[in-house]
């Protein structure tokens, strides 16, 4: 069931004559959106934060949505601890529209504007967002730093993507992180996006966390504090939510059940799952809701065997 929280309109509860995508779309039209063309619109934001099950392609098409309605010169950045994961996690998705458009005319032009950046480490993160400025004479470039940190042109969009990643345990690295380091990187992406914004107002930051729903962290260390209550582990979205204008969390809804033919939700597909969408505003208050489904559907464009994905909204 969709549900829209609005200032100034009156809308019905329940659209009679409109499905709940087509009213999504009437009420935030797709100028930003994490679904390829035609799918349902986000709020305005200035700040995001998008947590819980996302599709990999989400970050892709959030800088594609925006590039499209800005200056030939804007780019996106995307800022990932791992590109080849992130390229893998772009290839097992398999989306159907990436597949056919993301090579070809316009949409190749603008995936050219999209530019990724890996930091090995939550330091070299950090020094990313401290140095990160915009040099139109490449002849001023200082120092090594600046194959990351010198823009020719102001950005449109910068995406965090899984930053959570590096604060998990690995079995190489044991260090036991406490939820200060995290915090201190958004801060110094929300400072970014404030001081870029001055003279850019369309410069938009997301923060784009599939793991942050299990990543619980202790606000100290066991060595920095005496009162054992400052050892418990805390869940970081909880702790983020306030510094964000708007947050989205996507919620895996289950499988789709293979029988009946009603077309309701649960029995479109055997090879699919559900999902969810609730967006809320700084105060908590909920913006929008969506429940939308992501079939398998084999490739048409493809000789082999192999499923892709495709969105459907109701």
């Amino acid at each position: 069931m969709l549900k829209v929280r609005t200032k100034g309109m009156d809308v019905p509860k329940t659209p009679r004559i409109y499905s709940e995508a087509h009213w999504v779309q009437f009420l935030f039209p797709a100028f930003m959106s994490l679904f390829p063309p035609g799918g349902p619109g986000l709020p305005e934001f200035r700040s995001l934060l998008v947590s819980g099950c996302i599709h990999a392609t989400a970050p892709i098409h959030l800088c594609l949505s925006l590039l499209r309605k800005s200056p030939p010169s804007a780019q996106a950045i995307i800022v990932t601890p791992s590109a080849s994961k992130f390229a893998e996690s772009l290839s097992s998705f398999s989306e159907a529209w990436f597949s056919q458009y993301a090579l070809t005319g316009e949409t190749a032009l603008l995936m050219s504007r999209i530019r990724i950046l890996s930091p090995e480490t939550p330091a070299e993160l950090a020094v990313i967002l401290s140095e990160l400025h915009i040099v139109k004479d490449r002849i001023q470039v200082p120092s090594p730093l600046s194959k990351n940190t010198v823009l020719s042109s102001s950005p449109v969009l910068l995406v965090l993507h899984d930053v959570s990643s590096y604060f998990f345990p690995t079995p190489v690295v044991k260090h036991e992180w406490t939820a200060a380091p995290y915090i201190n990187l958004i801060i110094k992406s929300l400072a970014l996006q404030r001081i870029v914004a001055d003279t850019n107002p369309e410069f938009r930051l997301a923060v784009v966390e599939n793991g942050l729903d299990q990543l619980n962290l202790p606000l100290v260390s066991n060595d920095d504090a005496d009162d054992p209550r400052l050892h418990d582990t805390h869940s970081l979205v909880a702790l983020l939510t306030k510094y964000f204008e708007k947050t989205i969390h996507i919620s895996h809804l289950g499988s789709l059940a293979s029988s009946g033919s009603g077309g309701d939700l649960e029995s479109e597909s055997e090879d699919g799952e559900s999902f969810s969408f609730e967006s809320r505003d700084q105060a908590g208050f909920s913006l929008l809701s969506l429940k939308w489904r992501v079939r398998k559907s084999d490739s048409r464009l493809s000789k082999l065997t192999r499923k892709e994905a495709v969105f459907e909204f109701d």
